[in-house]
């Protein structure tokens, strides 16, 4: 059986961190599902507006798998 996987790429709304406890901290994040149903994971970077994405300097991302159904 094949596996195939879909890109659906998203860069959307920002959170803004500053005030953030440093650390550890849990947050509610709201995608908008503009995808074909599905199995996907998505990734959640952090970023300096502007400058970089914290990935690219050798930040870990976070990754959750998602089911998109119809």
């Amino acid at each position: 059986m094949e596996t195939r996987a879909a890109l659906a790429e998203w860069d959307g709304e920002r959170a803004h961190t500053g005030g953030w406890p440093v650390g550890t901290t849990t947050a509610e994040i709201r995608v908008p599902v503009t995808v074909l149903p599905g199995d996907y994971e998505v990734v959640f970077d952090l970023v300096d507006e502007n400058v970089t994405w914290m990935e690219w300097l050798g930040v870990r991302t976070a990754r959750r798998r998602v089911v998109v159904e119809p």
